[in-house]
């Protein structure tokens, strides 16, 4: 399937939801990447102890049975081992953390209320808080259907491709933003228009950090500061560049 709404993209991991012997949903907004640099070390220790857990799980016999890149439920359910790796990296669409979810209460370490002391026995939306989440590339990667994700860099590798002007911007665009030498963030543009004054502002939906998470609607008021670089009106050091994201 084609997204084409990235607003609507974002909405989707605001309320995931599943069944196993009762029906379960959460909301995966937590910001979470694999690189120390940009995320709580203790958010990434427990997304790669939570994801050992389910691991050690599909690796019995009696549980499950592995067949090529897939595992076989006892009830005849399979699940991708990219679809976990995805899930515990900050990169998965909102139906690879479904599944990933149905799992984790398949195999008990969800459960309808907390039990005292457990971290393995945790509600759907604290297991959602406190091991799984999305990042900035992620969240434009899984969008796109790009399998493992893609770094900020890549999208930046043709400055003749870059968006000039407002009128020339598009929903699905890709915004990214760079500081000095650094890429720092990514985002889907929603849409653009004319700013008073000169410049454009910008709707974009992304993963960011901090307890927002996955959202839309985020404004940034730009200006032209050449022909393909755009900076904020308020001034600071950062670089915008907008691409076509197809």
């Amino acid at each position: 399937m084609t997204n084409t709404d990235p607003a609507a993209f974002a909405g989707e991991y605001h309320d995931i939801t599943w069944t196993h012997k009762g029906t379960f949903s959460a909301s995966v907004l937590k910001y979470l990447s694999q690189n120390a640099e940009a995320c709580d070390k203790n958010k990434i220790r427990g997304s790669r102890t939570a994801k050992g857990w389910l691991l050690e799980d599909l690796g019995d016999e009696e549980k499950a049975t592995q067949e090529g890149e897939k595992y076989r439920l006892a009830d005849f359910k399979f699940i991708k081992r990219s679809t976990i790796d995805d899930a515990f990296a900050g990169r998965a669409t909102p139906d690879q953390l479904k599944q990933t979810l149905w799992l984790a209460t398949y195999f008990g370490y969800i459960v309808a209320a907390d039990k005292a002391g457990k971290p393995k026995k945790c509600t759907a939306q604290h297991f959602a808080d406190w091991y799984l989440g999305m990042d900035c590339t992620g969240f434009v990667s899984a969008f796109f259907g790009i399998a493992g994700g893609k770094s900020i860099e890549r999208y930046d590798n043709d400055v003749s491709k870059r968006r000039r002007a407002v009128g020339e911007i598009r929903s699905c665009d890709v915004m990214i933003r760079k500081e000095g030498e650094i890429y720092k963030h990514i985002a889907l543009v929603e849409r653009a228009s004319p700013r008073s004054g000169g410049g454009i502002v910008l709707k974009t939906a992304e993963s960011v950090g901090g307890p927002t998470g996955v959202t839309s609607g985020v404004r940034r008021d730009l200006v032209v500061k050449s022909p393909g670089i755009f900076a904020l009106a308020r001034g600071g050091e950062s670089e915008f560049y907008i691409y076509p994201g197809r």
